[in-house]
């Protein structure tokens, strides 16, 4: 519920206040198991008391399984993980990170991602085995703000030798921020565009 400035702060706490003093919450579990992503409206309707009002939403979009996301909804999931409190671990992930100086006023950090060759899917398409990951992260510094950032995407093709090689090996992405001394915490984010499964890396260093 919006509280628009008026600037009048007493009052708008007291508009706070009536507006939850006698509630309820009506919830329910949608029939619908469709993966589908379609949006599915809401209409409730209440023929009770006529002071009563209803706030709710009028429609929520459905879940849909990764592989009917378009790009718009691959890069909102990418964006959305990026940005959670707790990373997602579906996929291994080590990140090596080291730094050295470029001038009087610089640094280079060289950031190596690296990934279980294992856990990655792998698809057939024109004849050769191949795999696609996608790779986006951030460098904030201490105060929070994003410094810096990255966005990639990585399509490896192998052939049946270099397939089988996989299992054994990892898959490594090479990327580097150029900063100023500091602290800072870099989080990094990749996903197996196969299957959906994301991965994530974080971490402070000064």
């Amino acid at each position: 519920k919006a509280l628009l400035d008026n600037n009048d702060l007493a009052q708008g706490v007291v508009n706070a206040e009536k507006s939850i003093d006698s509630y309820y919450i009506l919830g329910y579990y949608s029939t619908n198991s469709n993966l589908d992503g379609k949006y599915r409206k809401i209409k409730i309707a209440y023929n009770g008391d006529a002071s009563a009002k209803l706030s709710y939403r009028v429609g929520y979009w459905g879940n849909k399984t990764f592989s009917n996301y378009n790009k718009v909804d691959k890069e909102r999931q990418l964006a959305d993980a990026l940005m959670l409190g707790d990373p997602i671990t579906d996929l291994t992930i080590a990140l090596e990170v080291n730094y050295f100086q470029l001038n009087s006023a610089e640094y280079f950090c060289p950031v190596a991602m690296k990934i279980p060759g294992k856990e990655l899917a792998l698809a057939k398409k024109g004849g050769n085995e191949h795999t696609m990951i996608d790779f986006i992260g951030e460098l904030k510094e201490e105060y929070v703000v994003t410094v810096t950032n990255v966005r990639d995407t990585v399509d490896i093709k192998m052939s049946g030798e270099t397939a089988a090689q996989l299992t054994k090996q990892p898959i490594q992405y090479d990327t580097g921020f150029t900063i100023l001394p500091g602290t800072y915490t870099i989080k990094m984010l990749a996903r197996d565009n196969e299957t959906g499964r994301d991965g994530t890396y974080m971490r402070k260093s000064t």
